[in-house]
């Protein structure tokens, strides 16, 4: 295929250079039609999730219906020492107040006793808070959101805070490295019908 087209294009230099012209303009009027007001949310109207969602929303107040993720912490005091449970009982306060954020359950309060370590050598030295972001969160506002809940994070002895659940993973861009391996295979499955 490409030992045919590559004499071609040499015979034809002006109509290719047209055509990739006319192709560039095509992508960018493309481009600029569809505009960047990208949808960041997901919904299937009539779907069995979609319906579980409704039942949350309607009978819990939405309570799990959204993103989640958690402040696991860990304390060399324990979690229920008095400094400590004030300090976080402050975060979760501030955290819960933060705009994005739907709801955060404190461990401390009654009936989440389960999110407290209980077994093994971190019995009462490890917990979390689930925090609960609406079903219908811009994505790109979920980096500054979580500055604010690092920026929230006390400062007491022997206290080790961490965020964690899918919402609050850091994402990293691929290197160019990498990039330019997947175009390399690209080419050769081109070009020969196989990567080997």
């Amino acid at each position: 295929m490409f030992a045919r087209l590559g004499p071609w294009c040499h015979d034809k230099r002006r109509l290719v250079l047209v055509l990739w012209v006319l192709l560039l303009i095509g992508v960018n009027a493309i481009s600029s039609g569809i505009g960047n007001n990208y949808k960041q949310s997901f919904n299937l109207p009539g779907a069995e999730s979609s319906k579980g969602f409704d039942i949350l929303k309607s009978k819990f107040g939405g309570q799990g219906a959204g993103q989640s993720g958690t402040i696991v912490f860990r304390a060399d005091q324990g979690v229920a020492d008095p400094g400590v449970q004030a300090a976080m009982t402050a975060m979760f306060d501030k955290v819960s107040k933060l705009q994005g954020i739907s709801r955060v359950q404190s461990p401390y309060a009654p009936g989440s006793e389960r999110s407290i370590s209980a077994q093994g050598a971190g019995a009462g030295k490890i917990a979390y808070a689930n925090v609960e972001f609406p079903e219908n969160i811009d994505f790109g506002k979920v980096p500054a959101i979580k500055d604010k809940v690092e920026a929230a994070i006390p400062k007491v002895h022997g206290l080790q805070v961490e965020l964690g659940g899918q919402i609050f993973a850091a994402f990293k861009p691929p290197t160019s490295e990498v990039i330019g391996l997947a175009f390399a295979i690209v080419i050769l499955i081109l070009a020969f019908g196989s990567v080997l």
